[in-house]
Order: C-alpha cells, then sequence, then structure tokens
C-alpha cells in the first residue's frame, strides 16, 4: 500500500512537473512549495543532471502535443506560418492540457480558441472550423447510407411525417471567408486565395469509404440540406424549399434532394 501510494506520489509530481508552463526549475519548486516532491523524485545520469533529464520530458510534452496540432490544422499553420502557429500551439496546450491517453479529440478547442486569441483574424477560426470537420468525419464511425429507394415503400402519409437520420461522416458549415478554396489550393500547392477578404460559403464535409470529400454548396441547397440535417420531415423541408423564394422550382428541390441520397448523406428513417 505504501509503495502504491508513493508511486502515485511520484506520478502526480511529474505531471506536474512535466506540464509545467515554465522552466523545469520553476516547476519543481513550484511542486515542493505545493508538496508534490517526494523524497528521491530526481536523480542525475552518468552524464546528465536531474534537471537536465527531467527537461527532456517538460520539451518533449509540447512538442508531442504541437506535432498533434499540426497534423490537424496544416493549412491553418500555413496560413499563420510557422512561427506564429507555434505560439498559438504553445499557448492553445497552457489553456487545453491533454486529459486523455488518446489525442486524437486534442484539438477540437481549436476554431474557438483562435476566435480568442486572434479576433483580428477571424479567418483563422473559419479555417480551423473546417479542418476539425475533416478529422472529425475521418474518426467518425461507418454507416450503410440509404438509398431514394428506401422512400418506395413509405405511403404519402408517412412520407409526411418521416425525418432523415444523417450520416455521423458528415458535416455542414455556414463559412464567413472561403476556408475551403484556400484549403484545396494549399492541398494542391497552388496560389491560395486571400483568405482574409469575406466570402460567404456553405462547405459540406464527408467522408465516404477512405475519402473525405468537400463541396461547396450553393444557398438554395445548403439551406435545403440543414433543414434535412435538422430532423424537419423531409415533405416539410421540401415543400420549404419550393415555397421560399430561392430561385429553385420544384424540379430543382427534387433533384437535389436525389443528389443528397446519391452522395450517401443519410442513413436512417425516423418517424416525427
Amino acid at each position: 500500500m505504501n509503495d502504491a501510494r508513493s508511486l502515485a506520489e511520484l506520478q502526480r509530481w511529474f505531471v506536474h512537473v512535466i506540464t509545467h508552463e515554465r522552466s523545469v526549475a520553476e516547476a519543481v519548486a513550484d511542486a515542493e512549495s505545493a508538496g508534490l516532491h517526494p523524497p528521491g523524485a530526481t536523480l542525475p545520469s552518468a552524464q546528465l543532471s536531474a534537471e537536465a533529464r527531467l527537461a527532456i520530458y517538460h520539451s518533449g510534452y509540447r512538442a508531442r502535443l504541437c506535432e498533434c496540432l499540426v497534423d490537424d490544422y496544416p493549412a491553418l499553420q500555413h496560413a499563420l506560418g510557422r512561427a506564429a502557429f507555434q505560439r498559438l500551439c504553445l499557448a492553445y496546450i497552457e489553456r487545453y492540457p491533454s486529459r486523455s491517453p488518446s489525442l486524437n479529440a486534442f484539438g477540437r478547442h481549436m476554431a474557438s480558441f483562435c476566435r480568442d486569441e486572434l479576433a483580428s483574424a477571424p479567418y483563422a477560426a473559419e479555417l480551423a472550423r473546417l479542418e476539425w470537420a475533416i478529422v472529425e468525419v475521418i474518426h467518425a464511425p461507418t454507416r450503410e447510407p440509404l438509398s431514394a429507394q428506401h422512400f418506395a415503400r413509405l405511403t404519402p402519409e408517412r412520407f409526411g411525417r418521416v425525418a432523415l437520420t444523417p450520416s455521423p461522416a458528415l458535416r455542414l458549415l455556414a463559412l464567413e471567408y472561403p476556408a475551403n478554396a484556400f484549403y484545396t489550393a494549399f492541398r494542391r500547392n497552388e496560389a491560395q486565395p486571400e483568405l482574409s477578404r469575406a466570402a460567404p460559403s456553405h462547405t459540406l464535409v464527408q467522408r465516404r469509404g477512405m475519402h473525405v470529400q468537400r463541396e461547396d454548396l450553393d444557398a438554395p441547397r445548403a439551406r435545403l440540406l440543414e433543414r434535412l440535417l435538422s430532423g424537419t420531415p423531409v415533405a416539410v423541408a421540401l415543400g420549404a424549399a419550393v415555397a421560399a423564394d430561392s430561385g429553385m422550382s420544384a424540379e430543382h428541390v427534387n433533384a437535389a434532394f436525389a443528389s443528397f441520397f446519391e452522395a450517401g448523406l443519410f442513413i436512417g428513417l425516423e418517424e416525427r
């Protein structure tokens, strides 16, 4: 029992030191003042002092988390520049230290963090939203999509009540800046558009099989899809799209609806 308690104390002390925002010396002193320094916790090696040995983990902790954020946000790093993005990452780590054995969700706060820290560059948060949507659909579970034939068996009464269940590997983003155009040009190693110039768009992000696809939708199709994704009954959503002064005829609405099925955006039907 004593050994277990000693190990737990040592682990708490070690985590405190390596995740401390300042130097190792300051982290050790801070731990000692908090009563978190078990006797004999640090020893030198033949080549390194105890402090130098701890510094390896202190710096490695941040380096690994920064690598994770670069993996999730390569276009954001490109847009801001490596040095500025590194500073952003270090500040992010202090605000949102890792709390899980898995790093898959570590970067999930980046868009809101950019809104707080880079208020003068709102396009950064928009680009972060897009890149995080890509991360989310990559890790989303795979579900068998519905086909248009699933509607063939519905009576007119049920058609007015049934809603669609969206694929978990799907995100629809309303963006104020050309994040998708910038991301596409970045990935193709082409000249990127001016990201800071407002250009509202709706971007559909989805994974089909092993491939992530991104598509900008015009406003009428995006509004129709938003209604369907929100759980609005299909007949109501289609009727609203035709009734709205959107420039979409019934034929265009039906064609858009069919294209959503062909894209595999829905996985189930729900009675309302």
